[in-house]
């Protein structure tokens, strides 16, 4: 049973990266992209409940990471037609953002509610009464690198409710860059982690040479080892249970290049 896993990325210029992810441990660097999808609302609860048509309005679809605390997005004011009853679907697929860090945490921050009367796109505009079920502010948080392996554009769904709306994000990353970067020698050389997460590194390789990439030493963590090539995807080496529950890989890159 694997317990927690050590993410190598080894892409081959001088700089190649040997990744993955922690919340613990280190980090290489990942290029991400996140959308927003679509949202779920519905009256079943009472709490958006009314006996005329639901007006519901996605006002903002906004996000931020734990390494980039500034909030990025899109402020769209999706909208369920306004003689739509009861539990509808709406909202339209949208690019949020992309960004390259060391992050893992996603945070999504959303506004959304039942409008009664006054402006459609902004909530509490109308006096003569109170637009309701409003769900706002950070609501919720994801580890993405947990959540999805890397991939060429692949995207992962990212739900997230309380009892009135549903909304979907969702999101594809890869491996880039050369943040926590080890540089081999010909003498050994350690990098300390925690058991429990995913932890990663970018590395200088030189082509021809062949490596050794082991944690057969640990003493608490069954592990298994990635390596990711060059396009910070794919999967050009792997060990499991190598050394008893723990993992070991040689690997020769077969040119010297960059992780783009």
């Amino acid at each position: 049973m694997q317990t927690n896993k050590i993410l190598i990325h080894i892409g081959v210029c001088i700089l190649c990266l040997f990744a993955a992810q922690t919340a613990w441990g280190q980090s290489a660097e990942a290029t991400y992209t996140i959308r927003y999808n679509q949202t779920y609302s519905n009256n079943d609860d009472g709490d958006c409940w009314e006996s005329s048509n639901e007006e519901y309005t996605m006002g903002v679809a906004y996000f931020f990471d734990n390494i980039n605390t500034t909030v990025a997005g899109v402020a769209g004011c999706w909208q369920n037609p306004s003689t739509s009853c009861c539990d509808v679907t709406y909202g339209s697929l949208t690019t949020l953002g992309t960004r390259n860090n060391t992050s893992n945490i996603l945070t999504a921050q959303i506004d959304v509610w039942e409008d009664d009367c006054g402006s459609r796109c902004a909530f509490g505009t109308c006096t003569l009464d109170s637009d309701d079920c409003r769900w706002n502010g950070n609501v919720a948080t994801t580890n993405y690198r947990v959540g999805a392996s890397p991939s060429n554009g692949t995207y992962t769904n990212w739900v997230f409710a309380n009892s009135d709306h549903t909304i979907t994000y969702s999101y594809t990353w890869k491996y880039s860059g050369s943040s926590n970067l080890i540089t081999p020698t010909c003498t050994a050389q350690t990098a300390a982690y925690s058991a429990g997460g995913i932890v990663s590194w970018a590395v200088n390789l030189t082509a021809g040479v062949t490596y050794n990439f082991n944690n057969c030493t640990s003493t608490s963590s069954d592990t298994y080892m990635r390596i990711y090539g060059i396009d910070g995807f794919t999967v050009v080496a792997s060990g499991d249970d190598n050394c008893g529950v723990f993992s070991s890989i040689n690997y020769t890159p077969v040119q010297r290049a960059c992780i783009m």
